[in-house]
């Protein structure tokens, strides 16, 4: 799987499921497998994250400030770090997209 076909998947998740079951379902600010992370960012990002050997991938959908909503999908292969770091670069850069609308 490729970030663009799970974007696909993700978008299709919310035409067919709606809104309302994705919010079931994928985890929010300082929530589920987010929990220590985007804590300011409740109800703004709503994702899942994925962990591997040496990949680390974050999918989801997130409202930027003017509330523009985006579907994302970033992996992160062979990375020489902790899986931890890898994170916390995801959340200063989906944080980021999130303020910089």
């Amino acid at each position: 799987m490729t970030p663009r076909s799970i974007v696909w998947v993700l978008d299709q998740i919310q035409q067919t499921a709606g809104w309302d079951r994705v919010k079931a379902i994928f985890a929010t600010g300082n929530e589920g497998t987010l929990a220590g992370l985007y804590k300011n960012y409740n109800g703004k990002i709503f994702a899942k994250t994925g962990t591997l050997s040496n990949t680390v991938a974050l999918s989801g959908y997130l409202f930027t400030k003017s509330g523009k909503q985006l579907i994302f999908s970033v992996m992160v292969n062979a990375h020489q770090t902790s899986a931890g770091n890898i994170r916390k670069a995801l959340e200063n850069f989906v944080t980021a997209v999130i303020e910089g609308d």
